[in-house]
């Protein structure tokens, strides 16, 4: 089992906001991995830093990033972007896709992280907040 990290869990990982979680995703980013973090979520990540959205310079999120162990980035590639469910919005559409390219190339199942009711609608993969 992978759980893939949509942006607000990947902040409240680094920032150390587990306040801000549900309980299963607390449960889940406290227990450890695998973790996949999508591409465009470090990008939104990226720009929150930079408007000074969270509380660390970039440099410091990087720094952080990179010390997570069992962290994955998944690249947004042309199979990412196939997958890409047309009814969702572009943010909840690029998560998605992401963790079903990854649990279709590397046949293993995965549970998204996420508080998007939209995501929990769609009902396309298992989603715990």
């Amino acid at each position: 089992m992978t759980f893939v990290v949509d942006t607000p869990a990947l902040a409240a990982l680094l920032f150390g906001a587990e306040q801000q979680l549900g309980s299963d995703a607390r449960r889940i980013l406290q227990g450890g991995g695998p973790f996949l973090v999508p591409g465009h979520a470090l990008v939104e990540l990226r720009l929150l830093a930079r408007r000074h959205h969270v509380p660390l310079p970039w440099s410091e999120v990087e720094r952080i990033f990179d010390g997570l162990e069992d962290t994955t980035v998944v690249p947004l590639d042309p199979e990412v972007v196939r997958r890409m469910p047309p009814q969702l919005d572009l943010h909840d559409a690029l998560l998605a896709a992401a963790a079903q390219a990854h649990s279709e190339l590397q046949a293993e199942d995965v549970i998204l992280v996420t508080p998007s009711q939209s995501l929990k609608e769609w009902g396309g993969l298992r989603v715990l907040w």
